[in-house]
């Protein structure tokens, strides 16, 4: 069994951010932070034979990575405030569900009034108290911010896992409408409706029929087991659309 990464890989991956950041003129500054973090964490663990990881050692690949960011010329440059303003969001986002609620409250003092900081305590709120309790903090936060579709996904889906399903339909409406390109937020909607709905289409030559062979066929047979419903649309020529309507519960 091969025991050593192929350190390759993970250079070329480290090469490949460079050139992503430098595509979009943003600095690798924090991608050096973050492995400079993981160096540190590894203090004292720096006898373990490098030939037994998984990965290279974060300090191996600073030293790689550190000449390649700092010859950028964007190296300096600082981030849009819209981009950090969503980067501060998902933050508080994972850092409120992934962490017990008194931990988020410590991290998010209620001196912060920043948007990030009572995104993070609505949702401390809500794993702790309850979506009666949390609301306000999420109608606060739209109120703020009316335009931010995420905000109307979270109330939609604080209602819905409590149960409330009929107020949770028009946060979510409006959570699409902000955002009608997110297949999570048209999920999560279609799930207060008792259904999903799932779409894939193709531009070929059409002419597709579940009576000849046995690949549509099979699909409409599994989808009836769980109750859903198959249709397809092949006009000849104009490429096949094939829709199954799923049902949640």
């Amino acid at each position: 069994m091969v025991l050593a990464y192929r350190r390759d890989e993970e250079s070329s991956a480290d090469q490949a951010a460079i050139t992503f950041l430098d595509a979009t003129k943003q600095s690798a500054r924090g991608l050096l932070e973050t492995l400079m973090f993981l160096s540190r964490r590894l203090i004292g663990v720096q006898g373990i034979n490098p030939y037994l990881q998984t990965h290279p050692l974060p300090v191996q690949r600073l030293a790689q990575l550190r000449s390649l960011a700092q010859a950028s010329p964007y190296y300096d440059n600082k981030d849009p405030p819209e981009l950090q303003f969503r980067h501060n969001l998902i933050k508080a986002k994972l850092y409120g569900f992934l962490n017990q609620p008194e931990t988020v409250f410590n991290r998010y003092r209620q001196s912060n009034r920043t948007m990030a900081a009572n995104y993070a305590r609505a949702i401390a709120t809500y794993r702790k108290s309850g979506v009666q309790v949390a609301m306000p903090q999420l109608d606060e936060l739209i109120a703020a911010k009316p335009d931010w579709p995420y905000f109307h996904e979270m109330k939609g889906q604080f209602l819905l896992e409590s149960g409330n399903i009929t107020a949770a339909i028009p946060s979510l409406r409006q959570a699409v409408s902000l955002a009608p390109d997110e297949p999570l937020i048209r999920i999560t909607l279609a799930q207060a409706h008792g259904n999903v709905t799932v779409r894939v289409a193709d531009d070929g030559v059409g002419g597709a029929d579940r009576s000849h062979g046995s690949g549509l066929s099979g699909l409409a047979d599994r989808v009836a087991a769980i109750d859903g419903v198959l249709d397809i649309d092949s006009p000849t020529g104009e490429g096949t659309t094939v829709t199954a309507v799923i049902p949640c519960v």
